[in-house]
């Protein structure tokens, strides 16, 4: 494959912004970061990422909403959403794998090899494995 897949994350912590991409970086990957809702819908809808990355506590409009907005939207409702969070207590990634259409949910702080598998799985590239 020759074309690179986009990825959006969207966090309000700019260094995890920087730590994962830093983490996933791929030379079939390209990253782009909203800090918000409002600018990660913007961007969904302008780019037509492969790939979602989503953090559920965001300022204004919290993850499960963006969600709400990507699904309800015809030119985003296809884009696979992994929701990247600190909410990993027990009760909340029930509740989370329970939102319809959801790709993944991991909680923070993350683990590499499992975020890595995630994006093999949703846009097909391969990480070389560590030695």
């Amino acid at each position: 494959m020759d074309e690179k897949r986009l990825i959006l994350h969207i966090d309000d912590e700019v260094e995890i912004l920087e730590l994962v991409s830093e983490i996933l970086k791929h030379p079939q990957l390209n990253f782009l970061a909203a800090t918000d809702g409002p600018e990660g819908l913007r961007l969904a809808a302008e780019r037509h990422p492969d790939l979602i990355l989503l953090d559920i506590m965001l300022p204004d409009m919290d993850g499960r909403e963006v969600y709400q907005h990507l699904r309800a939207s015809p030119a985003t409702a296809s884009i696979p959403v992994i929701m990247l969070t600190a909410k990993s207590r027990p009760y909340e990634v029930i509740r989370a794998r329970a939102i319809e259409g959801l790709g993944g949910y991991i909680g923070k702080p993350f683990d590499v090899q499992k975020l890595r598998a995630e994006i093999q799985e949703k846009l097909g590239i391969t990480y070389a494995r560590a030695n």
